[in-house]
């Protein structure tokens, strides 16, 4: 016969159930909570759910792909016109899509040999594979003052 709460056990953490409230189900961590951990996950009726680092960041899961926020990946347009991602100072042009997720590869040097890719599912990261064989040909600085210049241009026509 089993005896007190139940516990959700997730990768060597320990969540007791906080609340449930139509379909969702939130779990805080069962150790440092009241230490103030912001670890929790969040079940959306048994198929998804979110995890919450103790640091805060917000992951959410989906079958085995997890996809979080990345403030540092940007969009822009090509010279040619074509969608690219830019993250951490790198470019990656889309390769395949298949649905709402794409796979993106580096724009600068793929055909020089660099096989670093990006899988982005509804302009969300999901996993950055593989590592680049040149350095970044922008700094994230240059990127922010860049995206800010394109942003004034195209509010000011």
């Amino acid at each position: 016969m089993r005896r007190g709460a139940r516990i959700l056990c997730m990768n060597n953490y320990s969540f007791s159930k906080h609340h449930e409230v139509s379909g969702k189900t939130r779990w805080k961590c069962s150790k440092c909570s009241s230490k103030g951990c912001k670890a929790s996950v969040t079940i959306i009726d048994g198929s998804a759910f979110f995890t919450t680092t103790d640091r805060g960041a917000r992951i959410l899961w989906i079958q085995d792909f997890s996809f979080s926020k990345h403030s540092d990946a940007q969009y822009v347009t090509s010279v040619r016109g074509a969608r690219q991602l830019v993250l951490n100072g790198y470019t990656y042009c889309v390769k395949h899509v298949l649905g709402s997720k794409l796979h993106w590869i580096c724009s600068t040097h793929h055909s020089k040999g660099c096989r670093a890719k990006v899988h982005t599912m509804n302009d969300l990261v999901c996993s950055q594979l593989g590592a680049h064989t040149h350095p970044p040909r922008l700094i994230s600085h240059q990127v922010e003052i860049l995206t800010n210049f394109c942003n004034d241009m195209f509010m000011n026509q």
